[in-house]
């Protein structure tokens, strides 16, 4: 599944882990879903918003849009907003395989806020996977 490669892409990145807090044995970077006792700061790798298909008359193509989501305490609106920088430089330009297509390339936007309530901040970087089969 897109969603875990990127989740693993991210969780590879030592500098972008070091921020982050762990749950259980690993870094805070889950994907879709985040469990109710992880800590803060943390990242989400949502579920696909769009997934088209980018055919040409030689190639069969898929464009995939993603959020990634950045979630820390709302003291901390440095933190979150470095953090989301690392989140971005370690999605955009940079190739991804994964299953049958090969060679997705991310171009990844942002960091924005992201809607929270009172006991959160967020930013979110939207991320377009586009490939060729």
């Amino acid at each position: 599944m897109l969603v875990d490669a990127v989740a693993t892409r991210l969780r590879a990145e030592a500098v972008l882990t070091a921020r982050l807090a762990t749950h259980g044995a690993a870094p805070a970077v889950f994907a879709e879903r985040m469990p109710g006792d992880a800590d803060l700061p943390l990242v989400i790798v949502d579920p696909p918003l769009v997934d088209v298909a980018n055919d040409t008359k030689t190639f069969a193509g898929r464009t995939v849009t993603l959020n990634v989501r950045i979630f820390s305490a709302p003291e901390n609106t440095v933190e979150v907003d470095e953090i989301a920088e690392l989140v971005r430089a370690a999605l955009h330009r940079r190739p991804l395989d994964q299953g049958p297509w090969k060679g997705w390339l991310a171009a990844a936007g942002g960091p924005v806020p992201t809607p929270t309530d009172r006991n959160l901040v967020g930013r979110r970087v939207a991320v377009s996977l586009g490939c060729f089969a």
